[in-house]
């Protein structure tokens, strides 16, 4: 059968459930939350309209909505109480003025998501099941997270379960920000009352704000994988040489992060090669990581007593390319 991989956040105490190593390794399915949560929290303004949001917002009269006799802070009380943010979405969509109270809380709410979204900055190691105890990266665990790491009654790191789908998350926030995007769905749109109008206001609105979150490579600047813990550096632009080569186009910062952080006792992975290359004791299992935008990162190395950074494109594309070329 082989073993399973679980890619886990110590810090968090929270984790990505994958299947066989070479099914996500070599195609990065399922590595797309990876990415996400590699990114800075996002300090960027959401729930800006674009023109066509604005304009569908700004033809839905106002006037008759007897909810508009209310005092603007009793308005801003009520977007407050209300618990569910999709609901928020929808009173907010009924019209422009309500849509302007209510944006505040709509935004503080996504704020809060995209922040609890991140994993960078944190521990990250990717465990095969055939671990055996005790056997650790030396010095990543205290005393106290090895002894929750290895126990098998608590379920704070491990999610083991032979049924669990391909990629299955333990993520609350991730989860939260999809149950909000399936407000889209058919089903819930029916039991708000959401009309087709409305669906398409919403439509825009997720398209630039939660996907934006969820879709942050759709930045076009150049970005840099940092390892905090060696403060070592890999530039996108070294990867776009690398992503010309034959089975090579799919390979990014995630897949080069989850090549460097496996850990297992056993070296089985389905992997050619995997005997000498010793994928399972990955040197970087434990490290801190995140991923910026190339001018950010030049910027922070221009601050005052800033450390230097280590540039190992080279020699970790060089690893890459012959761990691919070996299962062609």
């Amino acid at each position: 059968m082989g073993q399973y991989w679980t890619i886990t956040n110590i810090d968090k105490r929270e984790m990505l459930s994958l299947s066989k190593l070479a099914s996500h390794l070599f195609s990065g399915f399922g590595l797309d939350a990876l990415a996400i949560m590699l990114f800075h929290p996002p300090n960027t303004e959401v729930f800006l309209p674009t023109a066509s949001l604005k304009k569908a917002l700004t033809v839905r009269k106002s006037t008759a909505c007897h909810l508009l006799r209310l005092p603007t802070e009793l308005l801003h009380a009520i977007f407050e109480l209300l618990v569910d943010i999709v609901d928020a979405i929808c009173l907010g969509l009924t019209c422009q003025t309500l849509w302007n109270i209510g944006r505040r809380r709509m935004e503080k709410e996504m704020q809060e998501l995209a922040t609890l979204l991140s994993w960078a900055g944190d521990r990250l190691i990717c465990v095969g099941d055939y671990l055996e105890d005790g056997d650790m990266p030396p010095g990543l665990l205290t005393a106290d997270e090895e002894a929750e790491f290895l126990d098998p009654l608590t379920d704070a790191f491990w999610h083991r379960d032979d049924e669990v789908a391909v990629a299955s998350t333990k993520v609350p926030s991730l989860h939260r920000l999809n149950a909000i995007g399936r407000m889209m769905w058919t089903p819930h749109r029916a039991s708000r009352c959401i009309t087709l109008g409305d669906f398409e206001v919403a439509e825009q609105l997720f398209d630039q704000c939660a996907w934006n979150i969820q879709h942050l490579t759709r930045n076009k600047q150049l970005r840099v994988l940092r390892n905090l813990s060696r403060r070592q550096v890999v530039f996108e632009a070294d990867l776009f040489e690398l992503r010309k080569q034959p089975n090579m186009g799919e390979c990014w910062f995630t897949n080069l992060v989850l090549m460097k952080i496996c850990w297992s006792s056993d070296y089985t992975a389905n992997i050619r090669g995997q005997e000498y290359l010793k994928i399972h004791r990955g040197d970087w299992a434990g490290d801190r990581f995140d991923i910026v935008t190339e001018p950010d990162f030049i910027r922070e190395c221009a601050g005052p007593g800033e450390e230097e950074w280590t540039n190992v494109g080279n020699e970790l594309l060089k690893e890459a390319e012959e761990l691919w070329a070996l299962q062609n």
